[in-house]
């Protein structure tokens, strides 16, 4: 249900500074992020097995894919999302044919109702929004596809949430002979888990979060993110919610596309261009996307940091 995504120049940015940045169109994905890749891959292998149900707790992309994949399927999906869901994510989730449902404040309130319902329905499956090997094994095509669409690059960027997409792109790089590409984990500075797990040696809680990039906004990453973290080169970077989005409206300028704060903010290391990516010409970044930003909300973004 995914599709091969293109790999675009960054044109107006590379002939400013003399890099090569090529940007991975995962927004042009049917669901509008790369979430769709493990989803549909998770999703069939359900169906196979006799599942019914797809029982997701996610205010976001992963929702919408698992909607989007089990209409696709003629599976029956229920979404139960946190209360600081948006109510425009709701409504594009409900658009794909799901049952959406509210439980409590944040995800861990969405996810403990979701496996409620998974408990009282054996033909249901609780589909977690990152942290499943199936779902890491579907983002890994991404690097499938980048190894034939360019020569091997220099670093290669990426949005961290709960780790799915990055543990993908590790196990992605491990199969191709990539291993030594050194990943740019990018955070929003109100919700740094990836970048204290690294500190820590351990996936850590946060006790704060503090950003308007919902997608980015989850309290921890899973084990697999930080194992994969030990063994590979990682440098960590964090963002400012106003430079991510920033990056959001600098991404509608070359790509007239409109993609989320957690987009923008993997996005700003092309458009701010900080230390760390100096040591680097060719520089490929995974342009997540995201379904839950519309013009109005772009809009907003421009007034609230004054963009």
């Amino acid at each position: 249900m995914y599709v091969k995504t293109p790999l675009s120049p960054l044109t107006r940015i590379n002939e400013r500074c003399g890099k090569n940045f090529q940007v991975k169109m995962e927004c042009f994905q049917p669901d509008g992020s790369f979430k769709i890749r493990g989803v549909s891959r998770l999703c069939r292998e359900l169906k196979e097995k006799g599942y019914k149900r797809i029982i997701c707790a996610s205010g976001g992309n992963s929702g919408h894919a698992a909607s989007y994949c089990a209409r696709e399927l003629g599976m029956e999906c229920t979404v139960v999302i946190p209360g600081a869901a948006s109510s425009y994510m709701a409504d594009v989730i409900r658009r794909e044919g799901a049952k959406v449902l509210t439980a409590g404040a944040i995800f861990d309130d969405a996810r403990d109702r979701a496996l409620e319902l998974v408990a009282e329905d054996p033909s249901a499956y609780f589909l977690h929004p990152f942290d499943h090997p199936v779902l890491w094994e579907g983002h890994s095509t991404v690097v499938d596809e980048l190894v034939e669409q360019t020569e091997k690059p220099d670093a290669i960027v990426l949005s961290v949430g709960g780790g799915g997409l990055f543990n993908g792109v590790i196990e992605g790089i491990d199969r191709h002979g990539w291993a030594d590409i050194p990943i740019i984990a990018v955070e929003v500075e109100g919700a740094p888990k990836f970048r204290k797990a690294i500190e820590a040696g351990h996936p850590v809680e946060l006790t704060k979060i503090d950003t308007l990039a919902n997608t980015l906004a989850g309290k921890t990453v899973s084990e697999k993110t930080v194992e994969y973290a030990k063994t590979h080169s990682i440098i960590s970077y964090l963002t400012s919610d106003k430079r991510a989005a920033n990056g959001v409206i600098e991404f509608v300028e070359d790509f007239r596309v409109l993609v989320e704060l957690a987009c923008g903010a993997s996005m700003s290391v092309a458009y701010d261009l900080p230390d760390i990516v100096a040591p680097f010409q060719n520089v490929v970044i995974i342009a997540c996307g995201g379904a839950g930003v519309n013009l109005p909300l772009l809009l907003e973004y421009k007034k609230i940091f004054a963009l």
